[in-house]
Parts: structure tokens; C-alpha cells; sequence
């Protein structure tokens, strides 16, 4: 650069490499300094030719604002030959690193501190000891194939003479535990369809009990006259309700019986709220009962019609247990498993003709040609209600009881769910007592009673005892209620 026609110009090209030196050269400075925190640097050796750029010490040590020295000779160096050789003295400056890699190596050194990242040191290090790790690792390869394959071929090796007895010991105990094992099964097999023989003999007295226990609860539900009640003889004033059948029907799934219901809106409508928003489940039966009564009492309309049936065995047969009156203990009810009880089938207000005192048998029939009884009396043909109009009622003609008068019947059908349940699965408690704050039909009707009243629809009940009622029927075209069902 010295040489140059215009050094100045090449200083100038130059300085952003000379930037880039110094700057390298304050990160190494940083470096040792974290290392070393008592070293102080007081100076900075140059070394190497690129020193012998012209302006190059003075540069560094204006930017570093340490002093730098340029090494000229080594003072500590011996060996006249190579120390005057022209080549030694043209790259004085380069030797100096070698110089100081071997007093380094040698431990002569005051300062062991390396530059070096320890990256580079550890991968350096594994490099060299790769090899080593490498053959120690194939001679336990080595070492474990040949322990496996001396271990394999003395297990391959049998001696037949020295376990035969044992084998022999082995399969005769095989044997053996066969035929027990063949017993064993045989004896099972026997004792199952033991079992499942008296399974079947007793299989009834299980759930006997529970059927008294049904018709129990539906005799309790019935509504009966107490204390001076029972003086009336009004019959529309009586509390009484005729049961003419009682027919139950075995169903597999008793939903199938909801199912059918749900069609019909006017039945859903005297179900409790809890019993229409979930149906019975499980195996069990629908019982139907047909009944009649007479209670007609105009100045309450849960004395009368429909409104009775509601307030008395409908209402009853909804609550967890019935306590009527003079009883020592309540009867349970849907504890038994009865839910879902419904109005199928009524005929509200059917006019029927009422002899108060019996009616009168009719002098043709009174004499010889009457049928007889025991004794060779005739057999009674008084009636205290029949159905009207019928020209053929004594009341009508000569001979007849003329104490008579129309009063009003009310047919309906109802029917409910049993599963049966065992004792000791039934609820302690009632499981809708929190539901049965509703407000009553009526404030003579039952506490937990949630049906509401509906505009009444005849329908006709069963003929053969069959739990499913027939659809609803207008109102305006009134059917007689068939013949009760014997029951089964």
C-alpha cells in the first residue's frame, strides 16, 4: 500500500475489512475477560504478515485503545542458525502463534485460556475417542453372540432317559384331571336341570303374594262410607263404586301398552304429569277394571261422575301408599309397582230407572210358573235400577211400584301397570312426593290427585277381559257399556 500510486485510496477500500478485524478482535477480548475475571489486559501483541501493513498498529490501538506492540525477535528463543536465517526473519510475525501453541502444550504458560468454542472441543474429543468406543462395543457384540450360542447348544441337547419318568408322571396326571374334569361337567349339567325343575315348582310362590297384595291395594283404593255415612240411603249420595271385573293381561314389555295410549290424547290427559312424561318399563301386566257408581251429588263436582272417579280410586291408586279411615296402617299402592292409571272407557250420565225399594214381581210370574230356588220358593225378580225406556217395566203397568225415579249412572273402565317388585327392591320413600304439592281437581279430592279434568268421551271398554281399551267414541252418540269380562 506504501508502493501504491495513492495509498490513501487503498487505506479507504480497506476500511471496512479493518472495521470487521476490530471487531473480532473486541469479541475475543470480551470472551477472555467473562473466562478470566481477575486478568487485566494491559497490551496486544500483533502477530502474523498481515501486520506489516503500513498504518495497521497505529489503527488498532486508536480503535482498541490498548497499546500495541509489533514482535520483532523472541528474546527467550536460542539456536543461531535459525534465528539469522533470512526466511526466519522475513516471517518473524508468523511465528508467533506456533511459538505460543507450543508453550502452551508444554504448560509454560501463565495463561491457559482457550478461544476455542467448547462445541468444537467436545465434538473434537468424541471424534477422537469414536474409534475406541467403537471396537469396545463390537468386542461385547462378539463376547454375547458367543455366550448365546453356548448356552443354545446345551439347551438344544435332550436326555431322553433322564425326563421320560417325569413326562410319564405328567401326562398320567393329565389323565386323571380329564376325568374329573369330564365328572365334573356331567354332575353340572345334572345339577342345572335339577335346579330349573324346581325353579318351576316354585316359581309361583315368589310372586303369589304380590297378586294379594294387588288386589288389596285396588280394595283399599275403593271409596266407602264412615261414620254417620253410613245412615244414608240415598244411593246418589253413597260413597260406593260397583267393581263388575278385574281382568289382567301379561305383557313382555308394558311400554308396548303405553305406546298404544299415546295416540290418544283424552286417556294421556288423566294420567298424573309424572306417569305421561315416562312410560312403565320391564315385564309385567295391565290390569283393567270396569266399574259403575252412582254417586250424583250437584253441589260438588268431585262428588259426581267423573269427577268422583278422579277424587277416589283414580286418585288413590296414583299415591305411593292409601290410609283409609279406622285402618291401623297404610296399604302400599305404587310401591308395589302400580303406575300409570287411566280412564280407557266412561259413558257419564246414563239414565237408569231406580226402585229405591226393590221393584215388585209381576203377578204372572209370581205363581206356579216362577222359577224355583231351593226350597220350592220362587226366585226374587225385584231390580233396584234398570235401564230406561223399557216399556216392559213394571213401574208402567198394573201390578208394577210406582216409587220410582231416574237417576244418573256413570260407566268407566280404568286401567293401570304392575311390575312386580320384590320387597326388598321397593322405594322407602315416595319417589314423586316432591310432585305432590300440585294443586288437587278439587279441595275435597286426594292430595297427590294431578289429573286434570277433561271434557268426557264415551268409549267401550273390553268384551273379552283384554286390557286395551276400544277408541274413544263421540259423545253425542252414547253406546251402552257391554257385559263385564269374567275375571281371570
Amino acid at each position: 500500500a506504501t508502493k501504491a500510486p495513492d495509498p490513501r485510496a487503498v487505506f479507504q477500500a480497506l476500511r471496512p475489512v479493518f472495521n470487521d478485524y476490530v471487531s473480532e478482535i473486541q469479541r475475543s477480548i470480551g470472551y477472555f475477560s467473562s473466562v478470566n475475571r481477575e486478568a487485566k489486559i494491559t497490551k496486544i501483541v500483533g502477530a502474523g504478515n498481515g501486520f506489516k501493513l503500513a498504518g495497521l498498529q497505529k489503527f488498532l490501538q486508536q480503535n482498541l485503545q490498548y497499546e500495541v506492540e509489533r514482535v520483532d525477535n523472541f528474546q527467550a528463543l536460542v539456536g543461531d542458525a535459525v534465528l539469522n536465517a533470512p526466511l526466519f526473519q522475513e516471517n518473524v510475525l508468523s511465528f508467533v502463534v506456533p511459538y505460543g501453541l507450543a508453550l502452551q502444550a508444554l504448560k509454560l504458560t501463565r495463561i491457559h485460556t482457550t478461544l476455542l468454542p467448547s462445541e468444537i472441543a467436545t465434538a473434537r474429543k468424541i471424534r477422537r475417542k469414536k474409534p475406541w468406543a467403537v471396537a469396545t462395543a463390537a468386542s461385547l457384540l462378539f463376547g454375547l453372540a458367543m455366550s448365546t450360542a453356548g448356552y443354545s447348544n446345551v439347551a438344544s441337547s435332550v436326555s431322553v432317559e433322564k425326563f421320560k419318568p417325569a413326562e410319564d408322571k405328567v401326562a398320567a396326571l393329565k389323565t386323571l384331571e380329564s376325568g374329573h374334569k369330564t365328572s365334573f361337567e356331567t354332575a353340572k349339567t345334572e345339577n342345572t336341570k335339577l335346579k330349573d325343575a324346581g325353579d318351576k315348582l316354585v316359581t309361583s310362590l315368589d310372586t303369589r303374594e304380590m297378586w294379594l297384595e294387588v288386589y288389596r291395594a285396588i280394595n283399599e283404593c275403593l271409596p266407602r262410607d264412615t261414620g254417620n255415612e253410613q245412615d244414608i240411603e240415598d244411593i246418589t249420595l253413597k260413597n260406593r263404586i260397583n267393581l263388575k271385573s278385574v281382568t289382567a293381561k301379561k305383557y313382555t314389555e308394558v311400554s308396548k301398552w303405553f305406546d298404544d295410549l299415546k295416540a290418544k290424547q283424552p286417556i294421556l290427559d288423566t294420567m298424573i304429569l309424572a306417569d305421561r312424561e315416562k312410560g312403565p318399563a320391564g315385564a309385567g301386566y295391565v290390569f283393567t277394571l270396569v266399574c259403575e257408581h252412582y254417586r250424583d251429588d250437584p253441589t260438588n263436582e268431585a262428588k259426581k261422575s267423573l269427577g268422583f272417579v278422579r277424587s277416589t280410586i283414580l286418585g288413590d291408586l296414583d299415591k305411593f301408599e292409601v290410609a283409609q279411615p279406622g285402618s291401623s296402617q297404610p296399604v302400599p299402592v305404587r310401591k308395589l309397582g302400580i303406575s300409570h292409571a287411566c280412564i280407557t272407557a266412561q259413558r257419564p250420565y246414563q239414565k237408569v230407572q231406580y226402585f229405591p225399594r226393590g221393584k215388585k214381581a209381576k203377578a204372572a210370574v209370581a205363581g206356579a210358573a216362577a222359577p224355583k230356588v231351593f226350597g220350592g220358593f220362587p226366585k226374587p225378580t225385584g231390580n233396584p235400577t234398570s235401564t230406561v225406556p223399557n216399556i216392559l217395566d213394571g213401574s208402567k203397568k198394573e201390578g208394577g211400584d210406582s216409587e220410582s225415579k231416574q237417576i244418573d249412572r256413570t260407566d268407566f273402565t280404568i286401567q293401570f301397570a304392575w311390575v312386580p317388585t320384590p320387597t326388598d327392591k321397593r322405594p322407602a320413600v315416595d319417589p314423586l312426593k316432591p310432585a305432590a304439592t300440585a294443586v288437587p281437581v278439587d279441595p275435597a279430592a286426594p292430595a297427590n290427585s294431578q289429573v286434570t279434568p277433561t271434557t268426557p268421551a264415551a268409549a267401550v271398554p273390553p268384551t273379552t277381559g283384554a286390557p286395551v281399551a276400544n277408541p274413544a267414541i263421540p259423545a253425542t252418540t252414547p253406546m251402552p257399556m257391554p257385559p263385564a269380562a269374567k275375571s281371570q
